[in-house]
């Protein structure tokens, strides 16, 4: 399930018109949570505005991977696996930030 989740971000961002450099993924197993990092130097499209548009990069993958491959799922209270995506570490950054 964790590669095809892979894959389909891959997809997603295939179609957008940024050059990366590297595209990498990690999971953290204790809190569910799937990162894919990208670099580019392109970054400053989805990091203006606070990261606006990373925001809605992140939502708009987060309900392409539900509508996939969870929407079947039998108990939709139970959370499921997060999906971050981050642009030259610009989330890490914000979440350090908040945790100091």
């Amino acid at each position: 399930m964790q590669e095809k989740i892979q894959n389909l971000i891959k997809e997603v961002i295939d179609q957008i018109p940024l050059k990366t450099e590297e595209i990498t993924f990690s999971c953290d197993e204790s809190n569910q949570t799937t990162w894919c990092r990208i670099k580019t130097n392109d970054a400053h499209y989805f990091t203006n505005r606070e990261g606006e548009a990373l925001r809605s990069l992140n939502h708009l993958v987060r309900k392409i991977v539900e509508n996939r491959f969870f929407k079947d799922r039998t108990d939709p209270t139970k959370p499921g696996r997060s999906i971050i995506i981050d642009i030259n570490d610009f989330q890490k950054k914000k979440i350090e930030n908040l945790k100091t």
